[in-house]
């Protein structure tokens, strides 16, 4: 890997990739020292690393505070709050004063920086939390090192319980997404035929509907016929 890969170390744990093929990566095992990098080109032959400078979301959302680390075991992508110039991450770990904290990472595409904000969550501190993706609907899924899984409010911190706790409690685990992607359907359909000039040469009018049938935006898509 080329470009900004100083501090990268041999405790990268967690990694998620954007829509637009940028792999973001959490290095480093103390909180206080976490780093996140973006990996640009990731599935090419000449992957360049850009560590993100990480500073408090000066504008958190509603519940959540501003802070200038980061505590994560995994990272998950989340499209609906992302654009094509701003990344949103969500991810957490372990205990921190008295509860498990939920990171929201806003990451801006051209500068390399990021607005963090965490809120408390109702999980079990008992446990560490090494996996976090989104399912279809747009969840936030967490699942522990004991095999435990818990669905995330991101507004609220509110942890459902999924399934308990079960098989070998392990040391690590990991977790990802599977990106939705948009669904373009095009429906040409034709309407009567306008006779032009003589009974033999007709013009026959028709319209095309573009529609998106998916969970994704598709801004600026283009038809040509």
């Amino acid at each position: 890997i080329g470009g900004n890969t100083t501090g990268i170390d041999t405790t990268r744990n967690s990694g998620t990739f954007d829509a637009h093929g940028n792999l973001f990566i959490a290095d480093g095992a103390v909180a206080a020292s976490q780093r996140i990098y973006l990996i640009n080109g990731a599935a090419g032959t000449a992957p360049t690393a850009q560590r993100i400078a990480l500073a408090a979301d000066p504008n958190p959302p509603a519940g959540y505070t501003g802070i200038n680390q980061v505590n994560v075991g995994d990272l998950a992508y989340n499209h609906t709050e992302s654009s094509a110039t701003t990344a949103v991450l969500y991810g957490t770990r372990n205990v921190e004063s008295a509860s498990i904290r939920l990171y929201r990472i806003k990451i801006d595409l051209a500068t390399f920086t990021a607005q963090v904000s965490r809120i408390a969550t109702t999980l079990p501190t008992g446990g560490t939390y090494r996996s976090a993706y989104l399912d279809a609907s747009g969840n936030l899924l967490i699942s522990a090192n004991s095999n435990a899984f818990y669905r995330i409010d991101r507004a609220t911190g509110a942890a459902t319980p999924l399934r308990a706790a079960h098989g070998t409690n392990t040391s690590n685990t990991d977790g990802t997404t599977c990106l939705t992607l948009p669904l373009i359907d095009v429906v040409k359909q034709a309407q009567a035929p306008v006779a032009v000039i003589n009974g033999h040469t007709f013009d026959v009018p028709y319209t095309l509907t573009v529609g998106n049938t998916g969970t994704v935006n598709a801004p600026n898509v283009q038809l040509s016929d």
